[in-house]
């Protein structure tokens, strides 16, 4: 049978995480940046997303700070699973950071600058897209070229002004498929 405080504990933590999961879905904005000189658009994760991956990594940082506190370092047999169980953490986080703080987009009339952690930077014209869809399952529209995928993430600020933009310069027959169905694809 589970006692009282480990129920509490794990209702605390379901709270908490779902919580900071509500948070980051609604730090997100409608309107993208606008480059004052340029005025092209810079679609970027919200402050609230790239604060979640600080906050994070401060509290892992004091978890092991605690732990080391309480216990004390670990004996020279254990070190190798205290390093392991760091660099788990560490491992697990990454990820996040990455695409928080590694992705934007760019656009304006002559078309899509993307930067990302994962794959580099391109730049595409507006005539050399082929189609634009969205994946349910990745969260993201695809605008296909002959030279590869452009992937527009939905959580990225300024959206919807990013597919008012697309509309206005890319035809209707290019536009395939079904927009977003799920709720926390939309703005």
């Amino acid at each position: 049978m589970v006692d009282v405080s480990t129920l509490v504990v794990i209702s605390l933590t379901n709270v908490v995480v779902w919580g900071l999961l509500g948070y980051l879905l609604h730090g997100r904005r409608a309107e993208a940046r606008r480059e004052a000189e340029s005025g092209d658009l810079i679609l970027e994760y919200s402050w609230r997303a790239k604060g979640l991956v600080i906050v994070f990594a401060i509290l892992i940082t004091g978890m092991f700070s605690m732990i080391f506190a309480y216990a004390g370092l670990p004996k020279p047999s254990d070190v190798p699973w205290a390093v392991g169980t760091a660099a788990m953490f560490v491992g697990l986080l990454a990820p996040f950071g990455v695409e928080f703080f590694g992705t934007s987009v760019r656009v304006n009339s002559a078309g899509i600058h993307q930067r990302s952690g994962w794959t580099g930077r391109k730049k595409v014209r507006w005539d050399e897209v082929e189609s634009v869809s969205f994946s349910e399952a990745m969260g993201w529209y695809r605008l296909r070229t002959a030279y590869g995928t452009i992937r527009v993430g939905a959580f990225l600020n300024g959206v919807p002004e990013f597919l008012e933009f697309a509309r206005r310069r890319l035809p209707p027959s290019k536009w395939t498929g079904p927009g977003p169905k799920s709720w926390p694809y939309r703005v």
